[in-house]
C-alpha cells in the first residue's frame, strides 16, 4: 500500500493557507469558536484558533482507532448557539463529521468545515481543504 506523507512543511503551508482563505472569505464576519475533533483535529484546530485569534474547544469524537464520543452538556449548549468552524485532519469517509452533526442535531449548512485533507469518497466535503484526494494511506507528521 502506498503512503502519502503529510510532512511538517506541508502542514505549515496547509494550515497557513486554510487560515488565510477562511479569513479572506469571512472578513469581517468571524466565528465564536474553532472546534477540533480529537484526536486528529486537535493540532490543526488549536493552530488555526491561534492564527485567527478565536477561542478553541476540543471535542473528543472519534470513530476510528479508539472509539470515543464525549462532549459535556455545558459545551453542547455553548456550541449550539454559536458560529462554529469545525476542524479535522482528514475527511476520509465523512462518518466522523456525520456522527458529530447527528449528535449535535445540526445541519451541514450550519457549520463551516476545514480539513487538511479530504477524499472524494467522503460523504461530506469541507468548505476549506488543503489537499484533495491524495493516493494511499495518509501519515501525518505528528503520528508515530
Amino acid at each position: 500500500m502506498t503512503t502519502f506523507d503529510y510532512t511538517f512543511p506541508m502542514y505549515l503551508e496547509g494550515i497557513t493557507s486554510l487560515a488565510d482563505r477562511i479569513q479572506s472569505d469571512r472578513y469581517p464576519a468571524t466565528f465564536d469558536y474553532v472546534v477540533g475533533l480529537a484526536r486528529g483535529g486537535a493540532i490543526p484546530a488549536v493552530h488555526i484558533s491561534h492564527m485567527m485569534n478565536i477561542p478553541c474547544r476540543i471535542v473528543h469524537w472519534s470513530l476510528r482507532d479508539h472509539i470515543h464520543q464525549d462532549i459535556s452538556p455545558l459545551l453542547i449548549r455553548e456550541l449550539l448557539f454559536s458560529r462554529v468552524l469545525l476542524v479535522d485532519d482528514i475527511m476520509d469517509s465523512g462518518k466522523t463529521i456525520e456522527g458529530f452533526m447527528e449528535f449535535m442535531d445540526v445541519r451541514r449548512s450550519q457549520l463551516t468545515i476545514a480539513s487538511l485533507i479530504s477524499r472524494k469518497e467522503s460523504s461530506i466535503q469541507p468548505d476549506y481543504v488543503h489537499v484533495k484526494d491524495p493516493e494511499g494511506w495518509v501519515k501525518f507528521w505528528w503520528e508515530t
